[in-house]
């Protein structure tokens, strides 16, 4: 989403508030990222096609390290590996600096209306947490990675 940041996009007030309020925050915003500028801005809601899917797989595919909240610990072993990052102590990682939201909630129909319009996400979110796999099962477990300065922490915003 580089492109977010760097490009002025023509009628918006600031470059993040079509990431923030566009359709594709709840309409596939992963397949959209992935499809780059274009899709993302023009594609009107619920619009995207097995094509785009497609097109975000082959994009992922690309990358050298894909990582998995729910084992993100784990996942964390391929930055440290393929990309030759430094671990941090243990204590610097993953710091939680919140809660979250939890005013927002949505009923059953909603839920399920949104998984709905998502499911080329949930697709994508398969093939990610497939290639996650693949790429942590080639790791050397019996490498240990290097570590960093005192000063490095990993922070979840």
């Amino acid at each position: 989403m580089a492109w977010a940041k760097r490009d002025v996009i023509p009628n918006v007030k600031d470059n993040f508030s079509v990431v923030q309020r566009g359709v594709a925050v709840l309409d596939n915003f992963y397949v959209r990222s992935l499809n780059g500028r274009d899709t993302f801005l023009n594609v009107p809601f619920g619009q995207l096609t097995e094509s785009h899917f497609v097109t975000a797989t082959e994009n992922l595919a690309l990358f050298q390290a894909v990582l998995i909240l729910e084992r993100l610990d784990h996942s964390f072993q391929q930055l440290y590996q393929r990309l030759n990052w430094c671990m941090p102590a243990k204590g610097l990682m993953r710091q939680n600096v919140g809660k979250g939201d939890d005013s927002i909630v949505f009923s059953k129909s909603q839920l399920d209306s949104i998984a709905n319009i998502n499911h080329f996400d949930s697709r994508l979110y398969n093939f990610a947490d497939s290639l996650a796999q693949a790429f942590e099962n080639n790791l050397d477990e019996q490498k240990a990675p290097r570590k960093c300065n005192e000063n490095v922490s990993l922070v979840a915003m």
